[in-house]
């Protein structure tokens, strides 16, 4: 136990040095203080999602569509959040940027753990628990890798942007390794390469669904291949996933009256993870985009789950349906997106009629009973938009929605242009706006001499 608490003491001490590092691919913490050298050690710093492990980013929701702000209360949003909302530039103005910080934080503490793995004695290189953890360590790097793709680059298809900016990749703890951005085609070959290693360490299920497992790296592969266009790929490793396990909430069942319904760890849940913190997120400032809201019909129980009664002085609602059974927002894996990944892949590679059964076999459990009327559209391109559609509805607010519309724009026929009006000026997002990818870090940029992406 002692272990473990120094081990957690040395975490929180390398996130106290990194809140005011000059760059944080820089920070060199004293790893003399406390050395997880145990496997019980190293346990301890993957599984500490409460101050680290496991927190996604946030603002790249802000960015996106699926709630409003009023206009009375923009202004006196916090600055980056405000920022955020009307797609200016520069959202940080040189302030600390937690979405480039706690990503890398949580890859630093990944390599920690496979560094010090190698160290470990031959004995226990085969125990179950070596492999759990290097298997996890290996996920949660591939994780994270990815979020920052999806956040700070611009959209990735093969062929067409191989060699675009990508984002630095760090395979390892040694802090004194000069650091410079990849391209895009090696950020995606290295966070395939560690999840299918994972596939090999980890077991099919994790003990607690706040860890890693097989079947998280099945379903995060499916949402990486979905995000750069690999439909096959996608596909086949949704169905991995869903083959382990397929369970599908009935929203039926799920009681509506409850302030929060749905519960912590539920059995849709593949792999826990949450959005960090923003105060207009979990507040009556993010109020539901109306044309989104009205998208539900009156018999989906979505409508009732997710979402408050109509606040009498606007008519607006807010959201309340986080898988994380409380104010924070659900980011992690589970099966709702599986079922989608799986049917969008299926429109799109041709196969009209799996793609339908998976959606009617899903959406059969979220409307009242006896209510839902199949998904019977014949045209290929109007499916893929049904679906399209569903998705947005069912993934709302798990940080899913940006990555979408990026991936979206390379295809003329469901590439979105955003627009916001904001005192009196109509403000425009289009497909293929440099501003889908966030600016890189400025301190960043000091340190290292990484190039910035072009405004």
């Amino acid at each position: 136990m002692d272990k473990i608490k120094n081990t957690i003491n040395y975490l929180l001490i390398f996130g106290w040095l990194a809140m005011g590092c000059s760059g944080f691919l820089d920070e060199k913490p004293d790893l003399n203080m406390v050395v997880p050298e145990s496997i019980e050690d190293l346990r301890a710093l993957l599984d500490n999602d409460v101050n680290v492990m496991s927190q996604d980013p946030a603002y790249h929701e802000v960015t996106a569509d699926n709630f409003i702000v009023l206009e009375q209360v923009v202004n006196n949003l916090p600055i980056a959040v405000r920022n955020a909302y009307l797609w200016e530039n520069d959202i940080f103005e040189g302030a600390s940027n937690p979405d480039w910080r706690r990503p890398y934080e949580q890859i630093f503490y990944s390599n920690v753990v496979l560094d010090q793995l190698e160290l470990i004695s031959v004995q226990q290189f085969q125990s179950e628990e070596f492999n759990d953890l290097k298997g996890s360590a290996l996920f949660y790097r591939a994780y994270n890798h990815f979020n920052l793709m999806r956040v700070f680059c611009q959209p990735y298809r093969a062929g067409v942007n191989d060699q675009g900016l990508g984002i630095p990749i760090r395979n390892s703890s040694n802090v004194n390794l000069i650091s410079s951005r990849a391209r895009l085609i090696e950020n995606l070959e290295a966070i395939i390469s560690d999840l299918e290693t994972s596939l090999e360490l980890l077991p099919d299920f994790a003990i607690v669904k706040t860890r890693p497992s097989k079947n998280a790296s099945y379903a995060l592969l499916s949402r990486v291949y979905l995000y750069v266009g690999l439909y096959q790929e996608a596909l086949d490793n949704a169905e991995m996933a869903l083959g382990l396990n397929r369970t599908l909430l009935d929203y039926n069942q799920i009681n509506p009256a409850l302030t929060r319904p749905f519960v912590r760890l539920n059995e849709e849940v593949v792999f826990n993870a949450y959005m960090l913190t923003l105060a207009s997120l979990v507040t009556a400032n993010a109020l539901i985009n109306p044309e989104l809201y009205d998208s539900f019909e009156t018999n989906d129980l979505r409508k009732r789950l997710y979402f408050n009664n109509p606040n009498p002085n606007h008519g607006l609602v807010n959201f309340r349906g986080s898988y994380m059974g409380d104010a924070r927002l659900f980011t992690g894996l589970a099966n709702d997106e599986l079922y989608l990944i799986a049917a969008e892949c299926h429109a799109r590679l041709g196969d009209l009629d799996k793609a339908k059964g998976l959606m009617n076999e899903f959406l059969g459990n979220r409307y009242l009973t006896g209510t839902f009327q199949s998904i019977s559209e014949s045209n290929q391109t109007e499916l893929v938009r049904v679906i399209l559609m569903e998705r947005r509805k069912s993934l709302m607010h798990r940080g899913i929605r940006w990555s979408d519309l990026k991936r979206l724009s390379f295809e003329p026929e469901f590439a979105e242009t955003l627009t916001r009006t904001h005192n009196g000026k109509v403000l425009t997002l289009s497909p293929g706006d440099l501003r889908f990818a966030f600016e890189i870090p400025l301190d960043e940029i000091e340190v290292y001499g990484l190039e910035q992406n072009p405004r």
